[in-house]
């Protein structure tokens, strides 16, 4: 496996050492991307033990791009239709010698042929969830991952832009969209990981609008979010643009909302230096002062 492969599940590997995890089953994309360095997948995880090297599953035809992402010549192959994902992460698991492991999970949910197949395999494994050490070791970003980011926040920038120009009395939702991720591709965006929005005023209390082919009008104010990923890491940006005369109400939430946001921004911290912080505050003030 490549080195800074290798070093992330090591750095992986301690963080489930401490929640006594004896594997960790990913499936997803983003977490395939970090820990196997592949982009262009589908239908393949990783099995990664509490210790050892780990066990990547792919398809027969995908095998050849895993080997050069990851670095990893022994890949459990397996043959659709004779064979399938969830199979393939039995055998993956049973080779790792577990009879009744506890194991960890990144997503909120298990797409269901790959429980049904690992609990038929092993009835008494424990599900088990793996988000938060997942992200603890994914929060540090090393250079490589700043540049995706980096990189998918000025395809951003660019696609924000075109939107803004675009938004004016008589166009749609859509046709201002289409032009916001046409700009964005044309910057090297891979795409947004999430359905985009630009919303009228109507519509921007619904939890899940999006845009459509409702047209806008002057006198209201516009809801523009946009994504754009580099290599699977994404970037997002909204923003609300202005038409005429917007109501007296309408102008006062943006304002309350500007603020808060300048307040948040100003108090970032990284998290370790926070920590610092408040283990000194506590060696210095009695725990009964600071609770008052």
């Amino acid at each position: 496996m490549k080195p800074h492969l290798t070093r992330r599940i090591a750095a992986l590997q301690a963080e489930m050492a401490v929640a006594g995890l004896d594997a960790v089953i990913f499936a997803d994309r983003e977490n395939l991307i970090y820990y196997a360095g592949a982009v262009e997948i589908e239908c393949m995880a990783a099995v990664i033990p509490a210790s050892g090297e780990a066990i990547l599953c792919c398809l027969w035809l995908d095998a050849a791009y895993v080997r050069e992402c990851s670095g990893v010549e022994n890949l459990l192959v397996y043959h659709f239709p004779t064979s399938n994902i969830g199979q393939t992460i039995v055998s993956a698991m049973r080779a790792l010698n577990l009879t009744a492991p506890r194991v960890g999970f990144h997503k909120y949910f298990v797409e269901f042929g790959i429980f049904d197949a690992i609990r038929r395999g092993f009835p008494d494994m424990e599900f088990l969830p793996a988000m938060e050490l997942t992200y603890r070791v994914r929060a540090i970003k090393d250079e490589s991952e700043l540049a995706c980011l980096q990189q998918a926040s000025d395809c951003l920038t660019v696609g924000m832009e075109a939107a803004v120009a675009a938004v004016r009395p008589g166009i749609t939702e859509v046709a201002v969209l289409a032009e916001a991720d046409y700009a964005m591709r044309k910057a090297g965006s891979e795409g947004a990981t999430f359905r985009m929005q630009v919303l009228t005023h109507a519509k921007q209390m619904q939890a899940h609008g999006y845009a459509g082919n409702v047209v806008i009008e002057n006198n209201q104010p516009v809801v523009i979010h946009l994504g754009s990923s580099c290599k699977g890491y994404a970037a997002k940006m909204c923003r609300t643009v202005a038409l005429g005369n917007i109501a007296k109400e309408t102008r006062h939430i943006y304002e309350v909302l500007k603020t808060a946001q300048e307040k948040a921004v100003a108090a970032l911290v990284p998290e370790y230096v926070l920590r610092k912080f408040t283990s000194w505050c506590m060696s210095v003030w009695p725990r009964t002062a600071m609770a008052t």
